[in-house]
């Protein structure tokens, strides 16, 4: 029959030996993770069979610039098309702080009919942007070229910010921009240049909405009262709000109702 004591001492050694078995299980745990993370952000830019360098250097850009082109674009839409807007400061009920929301058509005179701040609107918005994103772009280049530096190939690399263009067509936007990188690991090099990311938005069914919205401001005082109705009948597929404010401007909210995407502005017209 075993004494008291060999109980206690029997009792210490399972609990120290199922505290070690805890710590081995946490060890291992740790170790796998780390090794599933580092082939996980290793494969970003070294290619997988069926992959080329090419194309996993466009998948990094992508995943780096998607977010913030995304997130560039909806703050310049509610800001009337500008990142750093000028107008009047307005404030919605349901949002509790003032924004300020440009004049895209403005009447200088009492009675008169505004005249379109932005007749190219379209053009204007891709400028903006831009110049919008060159911080973004040059940051997740300057990344890449790190990345692949860590990876071991000798990398010599140039980007021209000044040629960065911006197309937007329907469901998207392209940003394109000069970089060239020249790639040498062991006695291979390898060269890629001009560089293309597209993300989802729906900018470009807004602005040409905005666009014909000033248009048909400008070339009547009537279209506040029937014309913006039959408007809104044409165009279901928008969320389209006219906001009169307490001293006869207008605010306009037109938003996509998939992407939820809105761009805002203001009017002043035949006041």
């Amino acid at each position: 029959m075993r004494r008291r004591g060999e109980k206690e001492e029997i009792s210490k050694f399972t609990r120290q030996k199922k505290g070690q078995i805890t710590i081995f299980v946490i060890i291992a745990i740790l170790l796998i993770s780390g090794i599933i993370l580092f082939f996980v952000f290793r494969t970003q830019i070294t290619p997988q069979k069926g992959e080329s360098v090419e194309t996993n250097i466009n998948l990094f850009l992508s995943s780096c610039l998607n977010d913030n082109i995304q997130e560039r674009i909806k703050l310049l839409a509610i800001q009337g098309g500008y990142a750093e807007p000028t107008g009047k400061d307005f404030m919605f009920n349901d949002e509790g702080v003032s924004k300020k929301i440009p004049y895209l058509c403005y009447a200088q005179e009492s009675g008169s009919l505004c005249i379109n701040q932005e007749p190219m609107l379209m053009e204007h918005l891709k400028n903006e942007m831009k110049d919008y994103l060159a911080n973004d772009i040059r940051n997740c280049f300057d990344e890449l070229t790190q990345s692949l530096d860590s990876e071991g190939y000798v990398v010599d690399a140039t980007y021209t910010q000044e040629n960065t263009e911006v197309d937007l067509i329907q469901k998207k936007a392209l940003i394109k921009f000069d970089a060239q990188l020249a790639l040498t690991k062991g006695d291979e090099t390898t060269r890629h240049e001009n560089f293309e990311v597209s993300v989802p938005t729906r900018i470009y069914e807004l602005t040409n909405a905005v666009q014909d919205i000033l248009n048909k401001e400008a070339d009547s005082c009537s279209f506040g009262n029937y014309g913006f109705i039959y408007y809104i009948i044409l165009h279901p597929q928008l969320n389209i709000e006219r906001i009169k404010t307490a001293n006869s401007d207008v605010i306009y909210k037109v938003q996509h109702p998939v992407s939820k995407e809105e761009f805002r502005f203001a009017v002043r017209n035949c006041i």
